[in-house]
């Protein structure tokens, strides 16, 4: 695993993300608001819940129970879901609310810049009618790359449930409400792809920013390369401040040991290590195990630190924090993790040099 990649010449968003105790503090004020825009006043029939992480709202009188009436068409769901969007986003905008700003900074709770990318018709279970259109969105960010190009943010999702007359009986924000505030860094090149059949270099994959759960801790929003032909998400650096972690055992000897490597940065890290065991999930045990064995990777360039540490046998939610500490950049990281129990030799011979 090596550092950062060789620098672009180019300059690239990334964006801070508002403090989520902040978020939660102030759920009562964001709420009012979102009622007012979607004509959810009456809380005996709309349930409106705000989060950190996601901001939801449900018709429980309307959802599920349209019993056939007409919907409007594919096209009209459309727009009446992007209106919805509109008046939401308005609605819980910085300039509609200063009290909020004051507490929170100026934040976009819900995003305004969003593209369109399922559109469906629902029935309830075990029924045959359609109860309505759920119509799904990705939130975008500006990357200013190329300039004033935006984004996918990975992660994130919108979704509006629209029923018969374009009544929204379901509107529901997967999303950390990002500040008004950024920086612009390097931009990093692009994993190499090869060529294709005529011998051609393949084209730039998109850029995208990746949004994490919302229990993970989480300060701003970077960009990353995605990888292609995969089924499951691979990402690259694209940045000095995209860091990519993974898990990975240390020993071919002893299966105990288990190495963080990191992708991205300045190679100097420090690492903070914890374990959820399955065992005790339900508890909620943490067992802290620290900074681990830090060693040097010297065959990247730059140099890269690594950190080893020993869990104990049995299935595992291995948790590790990485800050490099040349830029600041942060990283969490989780994984499961099945540790076997170690044989009688303990030659533990590095699976990583």
């Amino acid at each position: 695993m090596g550092g950062g990649p060789a620098a672009q010449s180019i300059g690239v968003c990334v964006w801070a993300l508002a403090d989520p105790t902040a978020i939660a503090a102030n759920a009562q004020a964001i709420e009012k608001p979102l009622r007012e825009a979607l004509g959810a006043r009456d809380p005996q029939r709309h349930r409106v819940t705000v989060q950190p992480g996601f901001i939801e709202h449900e018709d429980t009188v309307g959802l599920w129970s349209t019993n056939g009436a007409p919907l409007p068409s594919a096209e009209q769901a459309r727009q009446y879901a992007a209106a919805a969007i509109a008046k939401v986003a308005q609605a819980l905008s910085p300039s509609a609310n200063p009290s909020l700003v004051a507490a929170i900074g100026p934040a976009e709770l819900v995003p305004s810049r969003v593209r369109p990318t399922d559109l469906m018709q629902v029935a309830p279970m075990g029924e045959s009618s359609w109860d309505h259109w759920l119509v799904r969105h990705r939130p975008q960010l500006p990357s200013n790359i190329p300039a004033g190009t935006c984004a996918d943010v990975f992660g994130a999702t919108l979704e509006v449930r629209i029923g018969p007359g374009g009544a929204v009986l379901g509107f529901l924000s997967r999303w950390r409400p990002v500040l008004d505030e950024h920086v612009e860094v390097a931009l990093g090149a692009p994993p190499e792809t090869g060529e294709t059949e005529g011998g051609s270099s393949q084209e730039e994959p998109p850029l995208l920013y990746l949004l994490d759960g919302e229990a993970t801790p989480q300060f701003y929003l970077a960009p990353y390369w995605p990888g292609e032909d995969s089924d499951d998400l691979t990402l690259s650096s694209a940045c000095e401040l995209s860091l990519v972690v993974g898990v990975v055992p240390a020993s071919s000897e002893d299966p105990t040991r288990y190495a963080a490597v990191v992708e991205g940065g300045s190679g100097e890290y420090r690492f903070d290590w914890g374990t959820l065991p399955f065992s005790e999930f339900e508890e909620n045990t943490l067992i802290e195990l620290g900074e681990g064995e830090i060693l040097e990777e010297r065959s990247t360039d730059p140099p890269t630190k690594l950190s080893i540490v020993q869990l104990p046998p049995g299935a595992h939610l291995a948790l590790v924090n990485v800050v490099d500490v040349k830029t600041g950049a942060f990283k969490h990281h989780s994984e499961q993790v099945y540790v076997a129990e170690p044989s009688e030799s303990t030659d533990a011979s590095p699976l990583l040099a």
